[in-house]
């Protein structure tokens, strides 16, 4: 598990292949007016701002650009994510 002291490369929690299978379906199903999808749940949490540059994009978007050899490189990690499950129906 994450420590970022003793297992600074850790995770959150343990990666769940079916989960992650759940997700990739709910990203490639076919467009419904019913189900209107999307996922506001991805959570960035940057501890390095010099790992990432932000980029205004026009109409409120934004264009985020990660320095991918800082970040591989890094001693402990700099950029995490975590994707919430609470998209599924």
């Amino acid at each position: 598990m994450f420590d970022q002291d003793q297992n600074s490369k850790g995770l959150q929690r343990n990666l769940s292949p079916s989960h992650a299978q759940l997700a990739h379906e709910y990203a490639a199903m076919e467009a419904n007016p019913d189900w209107p999808r999307a996922f506001p749940e991805v959570v960035l949490n940057v501890r390095d701002k010099t790992a990432v540059k932000i980029v205004e994009a026009g109409e409120g978007w934004i264009d985020m650009i990660f320095d991918c050899n800082r970040l591989r490189d890094a001693p402990k990690v700099i950029v995490s994510r975590n994707l919430d499950r609470s998209h599924e129906r």
